[in-house]
């Protein structure tokens, strides 16, 4: 399976919004219309993409749906920040998908990632806003079973040419 592993755009800072409901700054729509571009450069389509519930994760996993329609779009809660990798993992595995984008959070991502690829949650692993990973796993999805092919930070996706 070809996992792209996408921390969500930049969102807007508010004291009168929960976290939950922060939504993306135009800064960070800005960025996920980049990444999304980027991704489909390199990846002409994706089987499913799966956000965290949070705002800013569901409205860049949106913006990637409209550049990959025949994507299935869904939400799990497994994408939260604090979530242990391990349980998305066990979605994965019930998926017939051969692409898979998780659109989610810090510390959520780099842990995911150290964990397909070390094992563990050893590996320093670094995703900025709108960075993207790509990841080759093998079935099962689990500790250990991906091989990192790439990550990129949105600054060098913005130069990318198309």
């Amino acid at each position: 399976m070809l996992l792209f592993l996408l921390r969500h755009g930049d969102a807007l800072d508010s004291s009168t919004l929960h976290d939950d409901e922060r939504p993306l700054s135009d800064l960070g729509r800005e960025q996920v219309t980049t990444t999304a571009r980027f991704l489909r450069s390199v990846q002409p389509s994706l089987d499913e993409i799966i956000s965290s519930p949070l705002l800013r994760a569901q409205q860049t996993a949106e913006a990637l749906h409209e550049h990959f329609p025949g994507a299935q779009r869904t939400v799990s809660e497994f994408l939260a920040p604090m979530s242990n990798p391990m349980q998305i993992f066990k979605e994965l595995n019930r998926l017939r998908a051969q692409s898979v984008l998780l659109a989610g959070h810090e510390p959520f991502m780099s842990t995911a990632i150290s964990h397909l690829i070390a094992g563990n949650d050893d590996a320093k692993v670094e995703m900025r806003k709108s960075s993207l990973a790509c990841i080759h796993s093998a079935h099962p999805v689990g500790r250990g079973s991906g091989a990192l092919r790439w990550i990129v930070a949105y600054e060098l996706m913005k130069t990318h040419r198309t």
